[in-house]
């Protein structure tokens, strides 16, 4: 058992479905690698059972994301017939890496705001 630990943000929102009556979310994680941290590695994420119903209510496109869990890499040929990899972690831990406060609550208006709702003559 291979075990890793990520941190990116999501490309997308959240697709679940169900598998044998356990629900299964899944998504991709954008790594920042490299020296100059301008490259990016893809990790498949999923997540099963209750964690996935959670991170599917949660956490949407481009949020920061930090999950470890087993990791599994598979060689393939791709359309293009090149030889290419793909790296896959099914989630066992994770954390939102924002406020969840944020994802709840609409922006208070601003002062400049309430000050034009005064100038207003009707």
């Amino acid at each position: 058992m291979r075990q890793g630990t990520f941190q990116g943000n999501l490309a997308r929102d959240w697709s679940s479905k169900e598998v044998n009556g356990t629900t299964v979310a899944e998504n991709s994680l954008a790594v920042r690698s490299g020296k100059d941290g301008k490259e990016t590695l893809w990790v498949k994420l999923s997540v099963w059972g209750k964690a996935a119903e959670t991170v599917t209510a949660w956490a949407k496109k481009g949020d920061k994301f930090l999950c470890s869990g087993d990791v599994d890499c598979r060689a393939y040929t791709g359309n293009d017939g090149e030889a290419k990899a793909e790296l896959s972690c099914r989630v066992e831990k994770f954390d939102f890496l924002f406020d969840r406060k944020e994802k709840d609550e609409s922006p208070a208006p601003s002062k400049q705001e309430d000050d034009l709702e005064d100038k207003i003559p009707w």
